[in-house]
């Protein structure tokens, strides 16, 4: 996927406050998400302060701690992991 830059020749529809508002929360939660994951490249307890102070941020806005979203995909993917080994178990003693 490539970004192209938006044609200027087209003016854009005005939003309402509200609207800009929204965008600019959703973008800042974006741009925190990625903070937190460049806090990675930190070790120890860097790290830790680095994430705990970006999932402070995120909660102060109302957006869900990224801590707590790679726990939930993290449980998530186990639980799709187990099954496929499950299956695959299941499946071995299958005569075809």
């Amino acid at each position: 996927m490539t970004f192209r830059p938006r044609d200027r020749s087209k003016p854009r529809k005005p939003q309402s406050p509200a609207q800009e508002a929204a965008t600019e929360r959703s973008f800042r939660i974006f741009r925190l998400r990625g903070l937190w994951s460049q806090c990675l490249l930190l070790t120890g307890e860097r790290r830790e302060a680095a994430q705990a102070a970006v999932d402070a941020e995120l909660d102060a806005m109302g957006a869900e701690p990224e801590g707590e979203r790679q726990a939930a995909n993290r449980t998530r993917w186990e639980r799709i992991d187990a099954a496929e080994a499950a299956r695959a178990d299941m499946e071995k003693d299958l005569p075809f």
